[in-house]
């Protein structure tokens, strides 16, 4: 676990990934984006690194609520989720989740707030 929080990025329910997977997916943006949080907030309690060994995404929609295999494939195809043979990913995961990213996080906000 790399901690009890982690980033909302601000716009994050406008972005483009999140509009096309509202449309493709027949949710509201706000919804898709909440959804998002949820899975983001599950994965990092229970991966270091980003990788989720041995699940696939029929097993993520099990996890996440009001969620479907559907939902995570149209996550996967805007890039927020990798799948490969082995192992789905969340990619940058280091960037946002990681002790060490929560730690410039919270440098930045000190250092915009002086």
């Amino acid at each position: 676990m790399a901690g009890d929080w982690i980033a909302w990025e601000k716009g994050l329910s406008k972005k483009p990934q999140v509009t096309q997977i509202a449309r493709k997916s027949g949710r509201h943006r706000r919804e898709v984006a909440c959804m998002l949080m949820e899975f983001w907030e599950w994965a990092d309690d229970h991966t270091t690194d980003g990788r989720l060994k041995g699940l696939r995404v029929d097993d993520l929609a099990a996890i996440i609520p009001e969620t479907d295999a559907y939902f995570f494939e149209l996550v996967i195809e805007v890039g927020w989720l990798v799948r490969t043979d082995f192992v789905l990913k969340v990619p940058k995961f280091s960037k946002w989740m990681s002790n060490s990213a929560k730690r410039r996080l919270k440098d930045a906000k000190r250092k915009r707030q002086i």
